[in-house]
């Protein structure tokens, strides 16, 4: 007689095993009693499909969903997680094993599109690059901007002091003329964005 086993804490379907006679009860009955160890049955299970397992409940065998090889979570900041429980996912989004070390290897390339994960085209990458080359260009010119105001301090003090220079009034010039091309610049890219 065959013996189907169960994973102790899951119950998932693990093997199948021929039966051992049960010495005790087979002496006393005179006939074969075949003994039934903990974590297992001699219902047989059902056959499965792709992404499914057999779960026995105590008394019968159910089929539930099992992605815990095959997929991974996906959470809506393109962080992934292993699957650990058998059943149906109910949040945060499935996909495939393949996909999630896709979106490991550059999350920038995915997008959420109709309550899935999906791969970006080409072009919204590119867009998406360029517009991260534009907000960082555009930080760069924010912060040139700041250090052109700290270096103004020291001459604009001295000038409303009234013990401003020539070369006060020189420095400050310096320092409009280059902050007015970085003004330029900075219009530039926002009108881009």
């Amino acid at each position: 007689m065959n013996l189907y086993n169960y994973d102790k804490n899951t119950k998932e379907y693990l093997s199948i095993t021929l039966a051992s006679a049960d010495p005790m009860e087979t002496k006393i009955k005179g006939e074969f009693v075949h003994l039934v160890p903990a974590c297992a049955t001699v219902i047989e299970p059902p056959k499965t499909g792709e992404n499914e397992v057999a779960i026995f409940n105590g008394k019968a065998w159910e089929i539930k969903k099992d992605f815990r090889v095959s997929h991974k979570i996906c959470d809506e900041n393109f962080n992934i997680k292993d699957i650990t429980e058998i059943g149906e996912i109910e949040e945060n989004y499935l996909v495939t094993a393949d996909m999630a070390k896709l979106i490991k290897e550059n999350p920038n390339k995915f997008k959420i599109q109709n309550e899935e994960i999906a791969q970006k085209t080409e072009e919204e990458y590119q867009e998406f690059l360029n517009n991260k080359i534009k907000k960082e260009e555009t930080e760069k010119i924010k912060n040139q901007l700041l250090e052109l105001d700290s270096k103004a301090i020291r001459p604009i003090r001295a000038i409303l002091a009234g013990t401003g220079s020539a070369e006060d009034t020189e420095k400050l010039n310096e320092v409009e003329k280059e902050a007015k091309k970085l003004r330029n610049e900075l219009i530039i890219l926002e009108s881009e964005v």
